[in-house]
């Protein structure tokens, strides 16, 4: 099952009647007019440990961390930190002397498929541009469903971890990832980790959604919010705003950025 197989696109007529209205449901990060709230206490949403393999974390009671990332065996497993700036030239030293065999085995192992990494030497598949192992792919089913999805992005096809917040992509890749809204090379909606900036996308109006997480991807400032099940523009709070506006919201009715 694809990744946003639940963002299913709905048409309405009642959207120009939101403004007007209180919020149904909320609990995302933004809704509520407190817009501290990065998760819902007990939501359990997608990590991945240090060496690439896929797990969750469950969120904290406060509503703004997460415990320890697990995979279905248990706890994350305990690898050697050699992918770092720092190892990469310890290797090359003691790798001109120990590999001069070829490379393939030895001393550190590069990293695998979607792991972290700072330059595409730290990389199995030498291709590092986004601060995660990739490779090129030309189908969707290339990059492991339910972990990476085939995108293209900036004239490169290649496999992006998906995710369901920006703190997936943060805890994982560090800035300036983040969870994007997409497509992927077979026209189904995703949401994966990648290098955005500018060029970064929520989900559009009228996505059914369950909080404002769904809408909003936990990116700040993106006017977009969960309201009757359905994502639309609009803020609760000020974090919901670009910067240097305002939200006229009181926290309980739908307001405008200004």
């Amino acid at each position: 099952m694809r990744f946003l197989s639940t963002f299913a696109i709905v048409l309405t007529g009642a959207i120009g009647l939101l403004a007007a209205c209180g919020k149904s449901g909320g609990g995302g990060a933004g809704g509520g007019g407190t817009g501290t709230i990065t998760c819902d206490p007990g939501e359990n949403i997608f990590c991945r440990c240090p060496g690439g393999e896929a797990g969750t974390k469950s969120c904290r009671a406060d509503g703004q961390s997460f415990d320890a990332c697990v995979t279905r065996e248990g706890p994350c497993p305990d690898i050697p930190s050699t992918t770092s700036s720092s190892s990469s030239t310890s290797s090359s030293t003691s790798s001109s002397s120990s590999s001069s065999s070829g490379g393939g085995g030895g001393g550190s192992t590069a990293a695998g498929f979607l792991a972290p990494c700072a330059a595409d030497a730290d990389c199995q598949s030498n291709k590092c541009p986004y601060g995660y192992c990739t490779k090129d792919c030309a189908k969707y089913d290339e990059c492991t469903l339910g972990v990476g999805e085939c995108i293209l992005f900036k004239s490169q096809q290649i496999c992006m971890p998906v995710c369901t917040s920006t703190i997936d992509c943060l805890d994982a890749y560090g800035n300036p990832s983040a969870c994007g809204y997409t497509t992927a090379v077979d026209g189904a909606p995703v949401t994966t980790c990648s290098d955005w900036l500018t060029q970064l996308k929520v989900p559009p109006d009228g996505t059914n959604c369950t909080d404002d997480i769904d809408c909003s991807l936990g990116n700040q400032g993106v006017q977009s919010v969960c309201t009757f099940e359905t994502c639309t523009k609009g803020c609760y709070a000020a974090s919901d705003c670009p910067t240097n506006t305002t939200c006229s919201s009181n926290g309980a009715t739908l307001g405008s950025c200004k």
